[in-house]
């Protein structure tokens, strides 16, 4: 697989157009994509407890009490096999590709995330945002979050012979 073409074609399609995308991407980026098994289940738990204080003495200054950072920890149980391209990390399966932003996930409060779908021949359908429904309980020290992914309408393909769509206006150099 050429990283640096998947990368090009990942940037034409996910920032070229605001509403559109060249069909003939989709399909490149599912030539270079292989498809992987998904698991059946997976989850992911985020959690973050209090740090703790810590107390001493200063020279000069007396007595000083430092509060500890935040104690955060994540856990996933059956992750996927996510191929790594440049800013993007990469999930092919027979529904379409799951694109991701390396630093980004499915539990951040906005995650960045799109779903280029495919139909069985490989031809792009259409690219979805990553949209989950989140259900927040008190729980006894903080918030369980229940979380169902989701996705919404973003972008199509465009079609041949579209009007205003990937490269109008522009011309050949």
């Amino acid at each position: 697989m050429d990283k640096l073409t998947v990368a090009a074609v990942l940037d034409r399609i996910v920032f070229a157009e605001p509403d559109t995308f060249d069909p003939a991407d989709g399909r490149l980026l599912a030539a270079l994509i292989p498809e992987r098994r998904r698991h059946l289940f997976g989850a992911s738990i985020a959690a973050k407890m209090p740090g703790g204080t810590t107390s001493g003495s200063a020279a000069g200054v007396g007595s000083v009490d430092l509060k500890n950072d935040d104690r955060e920890f994540t856990a996933e149980v059956g992750a996927d096999d996510f191929v790594r391209v440049g800013q993007y990390k990469l999930l092919r399966d027979r529904d379409g590709i799951e694109i991701w932003q390396v630093m980004s996930d499915t539990l951040d409060d906005e995650p960045k995330g799109a779903l280029l779908r495919l139909d069985s021949a490989g031809e792009p359908i259409a690219l979805l945002m990553f949209a989950p429904r989140r259900l927040r309980l008190p729980f006894l020290i903080g918030n369980l979050i229940l979380q169902r992914a989701g996705w919404r309408d973003w972008k199509r393909p465009v079609r041949a012979g579209a009007a205003g769509g990937v490269g109008a206006g522009r011309t050949p150099g």
